[in-house]
C-alpha cells in the first residue's frame, strides 16, 4: 500500500466532506456546488493528471484576495463574524488545494477543515442530515489522522537517510512495508476510536443536556434568522412567496383520549397563527390591528406543566396536539381553534390573547421547539371573545371592536353582491350561516391560480378579484371574503397560518412544509363566538399542496421520519427529558419485570402507533424477506470472494491488481473446484507448487493436468505473464483432460 496517495486522497475527501457538511448547515445549496467545485478543480491541478500546482505568489496573492473578501462579507453579512470567518476558511482550503504542499501544508489543512465544521456546528448544525455528515466526516477524519502518522514517519525516515547517505549520493524515498493483515488493522482502530467517542458521548448526552431556552449558539446571526414560510401580513398583489416550497418545517401529531385520531389522512386541519383585522389599501395588505400588538397578551407560566388557556364547559372533549418545530425565527406557536391548553418543556412562558387565539414567545427562539396544545374536538364549543382593558386588566365579553365591522374600498358595490348571493342562497340572518353562502359562492363561481392578474391603476385587487378576473390565490379569497362579510354588518378579519392534510403513515402525524402556508377568514357570530371559514376551492388547494409520488417519495418520507425523531429525541432534549428519563430508570430498576419484557413492550407499542393493517405487514414482510435475502447474497459473494483470493494468494496486492488477476487466474479455481467434487482438497498450509507435486507423484498420469496448471499459475501470479490467446486454448485443453482423467483414471 502506497501511504502517500492515499494520504492525499483521504485528505481531499475529508475537505470535500467539511465544505458540503457546511453548506448544509448554512442552507446554502449554491455555495455548496460552487466550493465543491472549485476544490475539485483545485486538487486536479495539483494532485491529479494536469500536476501543475499554483506558485507561490499566486497562493499569496489568492490568501489577501480571501482576506479582502472577508472584509466585505463582515460588512455583507452585517457584522455576523462566524459566518463571514467559515466562508474564509472555505475560500483558504481551496487556495491551499491548489498550491504546493508537503505534510505540513497538509496538516493545516486537516486543521481547518475541522475548523470549519466546528463552525458549523455553531451556526446551525441541528438537522439529521448534518449529523450524519458530521458521523461520515469524524470517521474519514480519523482514518486521515491515522494514515498522516505513517506519512510522517515516512518523511522522517527519507530526511535520516539524506543526512546519512554520502554528499551528493541521490537518495530514493522509502515505501512503507506493512505486514499481514494491515488494512484490517487500520479498520479496527478507526471503527474502535469511533466506538469509545460514542461511549465517552452517551453520558455527555444524558447527563449535559440541551438548554431549553435560546437556541444556536450564534442565534442573532442571519443563519438564525430562517423563516418557516409564514407571514404575519397577507398580501393582496404579486403570488405566495412560498408556493411549492416542499421544505418540511413542522410536524402535528393530534391524539383523542391517547389514541390517534381515525382515518387521519381524509383529514384537514387549520393551523393558526396570527389574526389580521386591519385592511391597508394603499399597500393593499392585510396587518394585525393595533390593539392586537401585544398590547393585550398575558404571560403565562408553562413551567409547572399544562396551563389552562380557557376553561371548557361540561362534555367538551379534547384533542392532544404535539407540534414539532425545526429551528425557525417566528416567534408564533401555531396551534388549532380554540386553544385550550398550552406545555411545553423547552420554553418557560408564552404570551396569549384570548381573543385572536394568538400564542407567541416573549423573545425570539432560533432552536428547535416541541410543544403540546389541546384544542376541542368538533365545533361545539368555541370560546367567546374575552378582551383586556388596557391598564386595568379586567375581563369583559364585548362585541368586536367597531374595526373588524369597517370597509372603505368599493363597500357600497361590494355590499349589493354580497347581498344578491344571499338572497340566492336563502342563508337567513345567522352570520355563520350568511358567511358560509359567500364563502360557497366563491368556491364555486372562482377559479384558484398562484398567478394574480396585472394591476391596473389604482383598483383595488380585492375589487378586480370580486367583479373583473374572478381568479387568485389563497389570500385573495380570504381578503374578498372578508371584505363581503364586513359590508353587512359581520365582524370579520383574516387568518394566515397553514392547511395541513399530508399524513406521514411512519411517523404518524402531518408534515407541514413552507408551501403549506395558508389564509382563511374568521367571523363573529354572536352565539358561537369567531368562526374559521375558508372560502378557497379546497381540492385545488389539494394539488398545489400535494408532493411528488415518485419513487423517492418513500425516502423522502423515510428521511423526514429520521429528521423530526432526530429533533424530539436528541436536539430538544433537556432537563425536563432527563429528569423523566432518570425517573423512568429508576421506577424500571424497582420493577419485578425484566428489561426483555420491557423492551418487548416497548416495541409492541411501537407497532401499534404505527397503525400497520395485515396487508401492510403482509407486504413488509415480503419485500423484507427479499431484502434480507439479498443482504445475505451479498455476504456470501463478499465471503467466498475473500477466500478465493487467499486461495489465489492475491491479499496483499492492491484492489485493482488483485481483480485484474483473479479475471486471469479464474483457471485454477475451476481446477481446485473440479478436484474438490472428488475429495481432493489442497490444505491451506501447502503452496500450490508442494499440492501439485504431492498430487503428481501419487499419480503421474492421472495429476499431469494439475501440474501443467500449476505451472500457468506461476507464470501470471509471480512471472507477470499474460493470458493470451496461446495460454487460454492450453489451459482449456488440460481442464478438460483433467476431467477425463478424473472420471476414468
Amino acid at each position: 500500500m502506497e501511504v502517500g496517495p492515499l494520504f492525499r486522497r483521504l485528505v481531499f475527501a475529508q475537505l470535500l466532506l467539511g465544505i458540503i457538511g457546511y453548506a448544509v448547515a448554512e442552507r446554502n445549496p449554491g455555495l455548496m456546488m460552487i466550493a465543491a467545485a472549485f476544490a475539485a478543480l483545485a486538487w486536479y491541478m495539483a494532485e491529479g493528471g494536469v500536476g501543475r500546482p499554483l506558485p507561490r505568489a499566486a497562493t499569496n496573492f489568492g490568501v489577501l484576495a480571501g482576506l479582502l473578501w472577508l472584509l466585505f462579507d463582515l460588512y455583507r453579512q452585517g457584522g455576523d463574524v462566524l459566518v463571514a470567518m467559515c466562508h474564509f476558511l472555505i475560500w483558504l482550503q481551496v487556495v491551499m488545494l491548489a498550491s504546493p504542499k508537503r505534510n505540513r501544508e497538509y496538516g493545516q489543512l486537516l486543521v481547518v477543515s475541522l475548523t470549519l465544521m466546528v463552525g458549523a456546528t455553531m451556526i446551525g448544525g441541528s438537522s439529521f442530515l448534518f449529523a450524519l455528515l458530521w458521523v461520515a466526516y469524524a470517521l474519514l477524519a480519523i482514518s486521515a489522522v491515522l494514515v498522516f502518522q505513517l506519512e510522517l514517519m515516512r518523511e522522517r525516515v527519507a530526511n535520516a537517510n539524506r543526512r546519512a547517505a554520502p554528499p551528493g549520493m541521490r537518495v530514493a524515498a522509502p515505501e512503507a512495508v506493512f505486514g499481514r493483515g494491515v488494512r484490517w488493522q487500520f479498520r479496527v482502530v478507526t471503527l474502535a476510536t469511533a466506538a469509545g467517542v460514542v461511549v465517552v458521548s452517551v453520558p455527555v448526552f444524558l447527563f449535559w443536556p440541551r438548554s431549553g431556552e435560546g437556541g444556536t449558539l450564534f442565534a442573532d446571526s442571519r443563519l438564525g434568522r430562517r423563516t418557516s414560510g409564514f407571514s404575519e401580513r397577507a398580501s393582496m398583489i404579486g403570488a405566495p412567496p412560498q408556493q411549492g416550497n416542499p421544505e418540511a418545517v413542522m410536524t402535528l401529531r393530534l391524539r383523542v383520549d391517547g389514541e390517534p385520531l381515525s382515518r387521519p389522512a381524509e383529514r384537514q386541519w387549520l393551523l393558526r397563527g396570527a389574526a389580521l383585522g386591519r385592511y391597508d389599501r394603499r399597500n393593499r395588505v392585510w396587518s394585525r390591528l393595533r390593539a392586537d400588538m401585544g398590547t393585550f397578551d398575558r404571560q403565562i407560566n408553562l413551567e409547572t406543566g399544562l396551563a389552562r388557556l380557557v376553561d371548557l364547559p361540561d362534555g367538551a372533549r379534547e384533542i392532544t396536539a404535539e407540534v414539532a418545530r425545526l429551528a425557525t425565527v417566528e416567534r408564533v406557536l401555531f396551534t388549532l381553534q380554540p386553544v385550550t391548553g398550552l406545555a411545553s418543556e423547552h420554553v418557560s412562558a408564552v404570551r396569549f390573547d384570548p381573543d385572536t387565539q394568538r400564542v407567541v414567545l416573549p423573545e425570539t427562539r432560533t432552536g428547535p421547539i416541541v410543544y403540546r396544545f389541546r384544542t376541542v374536538l368538533g365545533e361545539r364549543f368555541n370560546p367567546l371573545p374575552q378582551y383586556h382593558r388596557a391598564g386595568r386588566g379586567e375581563e369583559t365579553d364585548e362585541e368586536p371592536a367597531a374595526t373588524l365591522r369597517e370597509w372603505t374600498v368599493a363597500a357600497e358595490r361590494i355590499r349589493r353582491r354580497a347581498k344578491r348571493i344571499i338572497a340566492r342562497a336563502e342563508a337567513g340572518t345567522a352570520n355563520q350561516v350568511r358567511a358560509r353562502a359567500l364563502a360557497r359562492h366563491l368556491r364555486e363561481h372562482y377559479r384558484y391560480s398562484l398567478r394574480n392578474p396585472p394591476a391596473s391603476g389604482d383598483t383595488d385587487p380585492i375589487v378586480r378579484f370580486l367583479f373583473e378576473h374572478k381568479r387568485g390565490h389563497c389570500e385573495l379569497y380570504a381578503g374578498a371574503l372578508a371584505a363581503m362579510a364586513r359590508t353587512i354588518g359581520i365582524p370579520a378579519r383574516v387568518v394566515t397560518g397553514y392547511r395541513v392534510s399530508e399524513y406521514n403513515d411512519l411517523g404518524g402525524y402531518y408534515v407541514v412544509r413552507k408551501g403549506h402556508a395558508h389564509a382563511w377568514t374568521e367571523i363573529y357570530d354572536p352565539s358561537r363566538g369567531w368562526m374559521p371559514v375558508d372560502a378557497t376551492p379546497p381540492q385545488a388547494v389539494d394539488d398545489e399542496h400535494a408532493v411528488a409520488r415518485g419513487w423517492l417519495a418513500p425516502f423522502r418520507s423515510v428521511y423526514e421520519y429520521l429528521e423530526f425523531a432526530w429533533l424530539r429525541v436528541f436536539v430538544s432534549y433537556d432537563e425536563a427529558d432527563q429528569r423523566a428519563m432518570t425517573a423512568g430508570a429508576r421506577k424500571a430498576a424497582g420493577r419485578e419485570t425484566s428489561w426483555f419484557a420491557d423492551t418487548w413492550r416497548a416495541v409492541r407499542h411501537w407497532i401499534d402507533e404505527l397503525r400497520l393493517t395485515r396487508v401492510t405487514i403482509g407486504f413488509i414482510a415480503f419485500f423484507g424477506f427479499f431484502i434480507l435475502l439479498g443482504i445475505a447474497s451479498l455476504v456470501r459473494s463478499l465471503v467466498v470472494r475473500r477466500r478465493r483470493f487467499a486461495m489465489l494468494q492475491l491479499t496483499r496486492l492492491p484492489p485493482q491488481e488483485r481483480r485484474s488477476l483473479a479475471r486471469q487466474l479464474r483457471f485454477y479455481l475451476t481446477m481446485l473446484d473440479m478436484l474438490e467434487r472428488h475429495g481432493i482438497v489442497r490444505p491451506a498450509w501447502q503452496s500450490p507448487f508442494q499440492f501439485a507435486e504431492r498430487l503428481h507423484a501419487e499419480a503421474p498420469e492421472k495429476f499431469e493436468p494439475v501440474l501443467a496448471l500449476t505451472d500457468h499459475f506461476y507464470e501470471i501470479r509471480f512471472g507477470h505473464r499474460r493470458l493470451d490467446e496461446t495460454r487460454t486454448a492450453s489451459v482449456r485443453a488440460h481442464l478438460k483432460r483433467l476431467e477425463r482423467n478424473l472420471i476414468h483414471l
